[in-house]
């Protein structure tokens, strides 16, 4: 196979539980997260503006506060050891402010290899996100073939777009709108790191810098 890069969401991909609920339970709001959720899943509200109202809820969470809470958060560990073992081929996507989630990059020993909202910072908290990422647009900047894999309807694009698209339904299920354009879809840990053992090429030969340079 030709060599390829690998692209993974992580909310409820590689970790088992979604961030941002888990945020707004330590200060109370979790209800009013919930509310705004529903209302993007019916379609009533834009992903990037619930993204951005419900970032707006839990600005009141110090940075440092919420970095030790997503640092500790569950993980699929098989498919953390999968991407560690192929970390020079392998890439996150997250809506997730960067801040927040740099020490969980740290522990999947992803530093540098993730594409995120990026935030600006007052005081120790977030005061307002300055870049909301589209999953859709990081695509087209890789050099070589991607393999995609993600869970929510807000990875669809990114499924769609990718040479290889894989709906991941292992920790909740797979968005309607990933299972009508995923090459794959699979609903155990086990099962997708066997599938991507069999997707795993050479390791290919453009960096990192590169990418992030023609994304940002």
């Amino acid at each position: 196979m030709q060599e390829s890069y690998f692209l993974f969401d992580l909310d409820s991909t590689i970790t088992l539980t979604e961030i941002l609920p888990l945020l707004a339970e330590q200060i109370g709001l979790d209800e009013k997260m919930t509310e705004i959720t529903d209302q993007a899943l019916r379609g009533r509200l834009p992903f990037e503006e619930s993204f951005r109202l419900q970032v707006e809820l839990l600005r009141q969470l110090p940075i440092n506060t919420a970095q030790q809470i997503i640092s500790e958060i569950p993980v699929n560990e098989q498919l953390a050891g999968w991407i560690r073992d192929h970390k020079e081929q392998c890439f996150i996507a997250t809506e997730h402010p960067d801040v927040w989630i740099e020490p969980l990059l740290t522990r999947l020993h992803m530093e540098g290899r993730c594409f995120s909202s990026k935030t600006v910072i007052q005081n120790g908290y977030i005061e307002k996100i300055a870049y909301y990422l589209n999953k859709d647009e990081i695509i087209p900047h890789f050099p070589c073939p991607v393999v995609a894999v993600g869970d929510g309807a807000n990875d669809a694009g990114m499924i769609r777009l990718a040479n290889i698209g894989i709906g991941f339904g292992g920790v909740r299920p797979i968005a309607p709108a990933i299972r009508d354009c995923a090459d794959y879809s699979v609903f155990e840990e086990k099962q997708l790191c066997r599938l991507l053992d069999e997707l795993c090429p050479a390791k290919p030969v453009s960096t990192a810098v590169d990418i992030f340079s023609a994304v940002f």
